[in-house]
């Protein structure tokens, strides 16, 4: 047996974690090992509980580890890995667990702690290398299937399974001869000998090398590479076979050989100029167009480089764009092209790189794109002319820049533009452009200003035949051009110096047609030969003008509406007010500064919530924020200059876009203060009508109460005058009736104090209990039981009006039940609302009354039982609290009324 000297020398010096602990687990001795792991003084470790150094997901398990130490009194062996954190580094461990005893009791536990976190690691990183090779195994773009040595199929990947049309289940264990076998006479051959012809798998297993071949299996063309797969010894086990679906490639490579020819006759004939130029930038190879299209024959073309095809200041691109080209494969831009006659034009270029010979080269696809860098010149003339419109620029400025933009995009001599006056069927000439000197000449020759010119349509005029049949008019003829301008002889008699003066050669004349109608003539002129092509390109650009010269006439119309429409608002008695999405004031009418008491000024450019109660800027923005379909009417306190209060309303109304989406608000806010007071005189009356009610109830409660204290007050007196000691009970007594009688009083005069919106918060379940305290009365004569289904709940609202409002309906439900019955209140909040339903067993309501009961006067009582205010009042303050009443009635079963009130 060892020493005591050796075990504890083998203790501190073992691999192990070594740990004795009392039985709450509380450490009394570690050895070296656990020191160095934990990484802490001993004397810091002593004295701490185990569980501070494990995760606490793994304390369960631990408990009921020491539980079963505790119970069998034997070593426990723990397979589980637990996590520990000791310093701030985890430790995965495996422990196993002895009870110390004393006197056949335990006072403790050693526990002998082996740190695997190595070991833990190295199988989370198996696992997840598996996982991945797993993954790439089933998701592989191409098949893969394992086989044995003696090619029984082990495994598919899913592409396998995909390519021959066998799932996993289906074919494992069996030989691929078996499923797949394709030998001439496999039908009469057995066992390997069904081994296809053209098998490679076993010259891999026999000659231990890679095999690959294309084959042509049930309609697709395969390429099969049969791989060995070697032990750790290096002996062949087995083999994997790489299956390639390369039926498409094959497909493709025999249409390519098919339409080689094809492919020659497009590059050939192709509408673009097709070229191929080395890493120098010479041309190697070129279609006719290449050639044709810059003035030269094939021959002169073939072997220029590209420097010679374009403009000098374009040459330091080259290289840049050619080594771009060879690195990232493919490049689109835009360039100019120079012809043999030296003219100019812009083309578009997509490259891409190639071999070509054997060698580096860049294919090259050009085209023309005059006609659309004129068309896009046409739609920024537009979107100039359009954006001019949109800002407000008179009609005929708009129409000189049209005149002046035309001349330079077509290279005209002149443009002139002539609006259409229906009412006197005559042609205004509007905007001209033209040179300086030539208007001058025309204008000091003739004595007339050639803006402004009106144009008479007499007949035969070529004026009235584009505008008549709304064709373009062309002609070379100059003096029958200037005879058209009018119709008198004097005038027409300057139309051949005219024509000299101006020396043009070519004039077009062409109609705005907007929405089905003429709205002017565009006169072009050219001194030399106007084409075909010209007026084609002239076309479109016309037919887009006349529709925004309809705009800009539609424009003018508008603006005079507008104005109309401003002086409207700026008289309207009720305030106007335009504002954007999030409240910002844009525009307000006279009325709406003068009810602020500002200037317009110092009102526009705010936040129309600067101008509301604190209280109601929350209720503001959500009338704003969920605005929905139709116009809305709401009720708000605001502040004038002064701070004086203003009850107003406010009808709000959106501004929608094309698409539907709200962009401003339209808000009509109407001075309410004298609306306000009726209503706060009739809520009164109707107070004064309730209180009336009250008297029989508050007569019995007062009565009560007086008739103790009298009693304990003749027993007190007659104490005295015995010479008895009067007794504190009595006292007390009097004392307590006093009080019962003084709170019937406050309840009476709360009740009845003038109803003035004061805005506190308030627990709602709390005011029902005391309104139903108020008409205990009314109820307990009515016989009425009532069922209370409350729950604390606190709002924001007006106290005193919203009692008012919960009286009322009691009281109607009281006397809808004439032989008594039961009235059910509830409460529940939802989405910033608070809903109270009163709903009674009485007589009903017809379906006809319904509408009208919240109505000032209306009744169905005797002459004698009410003033019809009840309901409308109720009606009227909830309204005020941007709330509502609903009703649901059915005769002879009962009526619900449902108050909601938002919490303002």
């Amino acid at each position: 047996m060892l020493s005591p000297e050796i075990y504890h020398l083998i203790f501190e010096n073992a691999n192990d974690l070594i740990l004795l602990m009392d039985q709450w687990g509380e450490i009394i001795y570690i050895n070296n090992s656990a020191v160095k792991i934990l990484n802490m003084p001993k004397e810091e470790i002593l004295g701490k509980n185990m569980y501070e150094f494990i995760d606490v997901t793994y304390w369960d398990v631990l408990k009921k580890r020491a539980d079963m130490i505790f119970k069998s009194k034997k070593l426990v062996e723990n397979s589980e890995t637990y996590l520990a954190n000791f310093n701030g580094r985890e430790y995965y461990l495996e422990a196993r667990g002895a009870p110390i005893l004393q006197n056949e009791k335990i006072v403790g536990v050693i526990s002998i702690i082996r740190d695997v976190t190595v070991k833990v690691k190295v199988e989370q990183n198996i696992k997840r290398i598996k996982d991945e090779l797993e993954n790439i195994f089933n998701n592989a773009p191409y098949g893969i299937a394992y086989f044995d040595k003696n090619m029984k199929i082990i495994r598919l990947n899913r592409t396998a399974e995909k390519i021959t049309g066998y799932l996993n289940e289906e074919i494992t264990g069996k030989f691929c001869y078996d499923i797949i076998g394709q030998h001439k006479d496999s039908k009469e051959k057995n066992g390997r000998e069904r081994i296809c012809d053209w098998c490679t798998a076993v010259d891999a297993l026999v000659l231990n090398k890679t095999i690959a071949m294309e084959r042509e299996y049930r309609g697709k063309w395969l390429k099969n590479i049969s791989v060995p797969v070697k032990n750790s010894e290096g002996e062949v086990i087995g083999y994997m076979e790489i299956i390639n679906d390369i039926t498409k490639e094959k497909e493709l490579m025999n249409r390519i050989r098919e339409s080689e020819e094809k492919y020659r006759n497009l590059f050939e004939n192709a509408l673009d100029a097709i070229f191929i130029v080395d890493t120098e930038a010479r041309i190697l190879e070129a279609n006719n167009i290449a050639a044709e299209r810059l003035g030269y024959t094939r021959e002169e073309y073939m072997g220029k480089t590209v420097y010679e095809l374009i403009p000098e200041k374009l040459w330091p691109n080259i290289k840049e764009r050619i080594n771009y080209i060879l690195k990232e494969g493919s490049l689109f831009f835009e360039s100019v092209n120079i012809s043999k006659d030296g003219s100019l034009f812009p083309v578009e270029i997509s490259t891409q790189k190639i071999i070509f010979n054997g060698e580096e080269a860049i294919l090259n696809i050009s085209r023309d794109i005059s006609k659309r860098k004129m068309m896009e010149n046409q739609l920024l003339i537009l979107q100039r002319i359009n954006n001019a419109i949109n800002t407000g620029e008179p009609l005929d400025h708009i129409l000189q820049m049209a005149a002046e933009s035309v001349r330079e995009i077509f290279d005209y001599a002149a443009c002139d533009i002539y609006l259409m006056d229906r009412k006197r069927n005559e042609l205004i000439c509007t905007a001209i452009s033209v040179d300086h000197e030539t208007l001058k000449r025309i204008e000091e020759l003739t004595g007339l200003n050639v803006l402004g010119y009106r144009i008479p349509l007499f007949r035969n005029s070529n004026f009235t035949y584009v505008v008549k049949n709304r064709k373009v008019f062309k002609t070379d003829d100059m003096v029958e051009v200037f005879d058209d301008y009018s119709d008198s002889r004097i005038l027409r008699s300057f139309s051949p110096h005219i024509a000299k003066i101006t020396g043009f050669r070519s004039v077009i004349r062409a109609p705005f047609v907007a929405e089905g109608e003429v709205v002017g003539v565009i006169g072009v002129a050219r001194r030399r030969e106007i084409t075909e092509k010209d007026i084609e390109l002239l076309k479109y650009f016309i037919s887009q003008l006349a529709l925004v010269v309809r705009k800009g006439q539609l424009e003018k119309v508008l603006g005079d509406s507008e104005e109309k429409f401003r002086t409207l608002v700026s008289t309207a008695p009720d305030g106007i007010m335009l504002s954007d999405r999030k409240g910002k004031i844009l525009e307000i009418n006279n009325a709406l500064a003068e009810l602020f008491g500002y200037e317009k000024k110092d009102i526009i450019g705010k936040n129309f919530f600067e101008f509301t109660l604190k209280d109601c800027r929350q209720k503001v923005k959500e009338i704003f924020r969920k605005f929905k379909e139709k116009s809305s009417t709401h009720e708000i306190n605001i502040n004038g200059k002064s701070g004086k209060l203003i009850p107003v309303e406010l009808s709000v109304a959106a501004i929608r876009d094309e698409s539907g989406e709200i962009f401003n608000f339209i808000t009509i806010i109407r001075d309410i203060t004298e609306r306000k007071r009726a209503e706060d005189a009739i809520i009164q009356a109707e107070k004064l009508s309730s209180l009336a009610m009250l008297t029989a109830g508050i007569a019995h409660e007062l009565n009560n109460p007086l008739n103790n204290i009298a009693i304990s007050a003749h027993i007190l007196l007659d104490d005295i005058n015995n010479g008895r000691k009067p007794k504190l009970g009595d006292i007390h007594t009097i004392v307590q009736q006093v009080g019962r009688a003084s709170a019937t009083v406050s309840d009476l005069i709360e009740f009845s104090r003038v109803a003035i919106p004061d805005y506190q918060v308030v627990d709602i379940e709390e005011l029902v209990e005391e309104t139903l305290k108020l008409a205990r009365y009314i109820i307990k004569k009515s016989g009425v039981r009532i069922k209370k289904e409350l729950f604390p709940v606190k709002m924001k609202c007006s106290r005193n009006q919203i009692q008012q409002v919960f009286f009322n309906i009691i009281v109607n439900a009281c006397q809808a039940m004439d032989n008594g019955g039961e009235l059910h209140i509830s409460c529940r909040a939802e989405e910033g609302r608070l809903l109270v339903s009163f709903r009674d067993t009485g007589r009903g309501i017809p379906k006809e009354n319904i509408e009208e009961i919240f109505n000032p006067f209306f009744t169905t009582k005797g002459m004698n039982d009410g003033t019809g205010l009840g309901l409308a009042v109720a009606m009227s303050i909830v309204k005020r609290h941007g709330g509502d009443i609903l009703v649901d009635s059915e005769i002879g079963k009962g009526t619900t009324f449902t108050v909601i009130i938002l919490n303002v």
